[in-house]
C-alpha cells in the first residue's frame, strides 16, 4: 500500500471520480481511514504513469 498526504482544503474537495495519487503499484481497492473511521473507498490505479486513487464510493456515517 502507498501513501500520501494532502492538505485539508484538498481532501474537503474531494468527491466521486476524484484522484489522489500515491506511490505505490495500482490494482486493488483502498479504504481511506482518518482517526478510526471509514471515509471513502477507492480504486488503485495509475494517471499519468503516477499511481492514483480514484475514489469509488464516500461513506456517510463514517463506519469503522
Amino acid at each position: 500500500m502507498g501513501e500520501t498526504y494532502i492538505t485539508v482544503g484538498s481532501f474537503l474537495k474531494l468527491e466521486v471520480g476524484s484522484i489522489i495519487k500515491l506511490n505505490t503499484v495500482s490494482g486493488g481497492n483502498v479504504r481511506m481511514v482518518v482517526s478510526g473511521k471509514k471515509l471513502l473507498v477507492g480504486e488503485i490505479g495509475a494517471d499519468n504513469n503516477k499511481f492514483s486513487v480514484k475514489i469509488a464510493d464516500i461513506t456517510k456515517n463514517n463506519e469503522k
